[in-house]
C-alpha cells in the first residue's frame, strides 16, 4: 500500500474485518519500517448484539475493540450500522439468525424508547449510537429507498448523552 502512496495513487488505506490487534501490529511494523500504517478500520459496529456472523470471517467489533479505537482515535467505518434492518423490525431470516437474542431485543426496545423521547426511529437511534462513539466513527448502511436517505440524513446531527449511550447498551 505504501508503494501506491509513494506513486500518488492513494493517500490513505485501511482494512476491512481486521481485528484491532492485527491493525496495531501492522501499524507498529509500519512505524518501525518508516512506512504509513492503516488510517482506518472497517469492521461491523452496531448496537445489536451479534450472535452469529453474517458470513464466515466477518468481524463485529467488541467492547475491547471500541476501547482500542478510543485510545488510538483510529477512524472506524462501521458497515451495517443498523444491523441490516434489525432495528426497523426486519423479518429477514439471516438478520434474525445473526442478531436476534435477548440482548438485542432489549437494546432495540431501549432504542425505541430513546427514539420516542427525541422524535426518532429505533434505526436512527442505532445509527446515532455508532456516530456518538468516543472515536471518529462513520455509520455505513444500505439505503434502499429515497425515504431511507431522507430519514437518516438527520442522524449526524443527533447527539446522545453519555447516559443515553450507556442506557442503550
Amino acid at each position: 500500500m505504501n508503494d501506491f502512496i509513494r506513486r500518488g495513487l492513494i493517500t490513505a488505506y485501511g482494512g476491512s474485518n481486521w481485528r484491532v490487534e492485527r491493525i496495531a501490529a501492522a501499524n507498529a511494523y509500519a512505524e518501525k519500517a518508516g512506512k504509513q500504517g492503516f488510517s482506518c478500520n472497517n469492521p461491523n459496529l452496531t448496537l445489536a448484539h451479534n450472535v452469529k456472523p453474517l458470513w464466515g470471517g466477518c468481524l463485529t467489533i467488541d467492547k475491547a475493540g471500541r476501547d482500542w479505537h478510543t485510545e488510538n482515535q483510529l477512524p472506524l467505518f462501521a458497515w451495517s450500522s443498523a444491523a441490516r434492518g434489525y432495528f426497523a423490525g426486519t423479518e429477514d431470516p439471516e438478520v434474525i439468525a445473526a442478531y436476534d437474542c435477548e440482548v438485542s431485543q432489549a437494546r432495540r426496545a431501549r432504542a425505541e424508547e430513546v427514539g420516542a423521547k427525541h422524535g426518532l426511529s429505533a434505526t436512527q437511534v442505532a445509527l446515532a449510537w455508532v456516530l456518538n462513539q468516543p472515536f471518529p466513527a462513520f455509520a455505513l448502511c444500505g439505503l434502499r429507498k429515497v425515504s431511507d436517505v431522507e430519514q437518516n440524513v438527520i442522524v449526524p446531527d443527533v447527539t446522545l448523552t453519555p447516559e443515553e449511550m450507556k442506557y442503550l447498551e
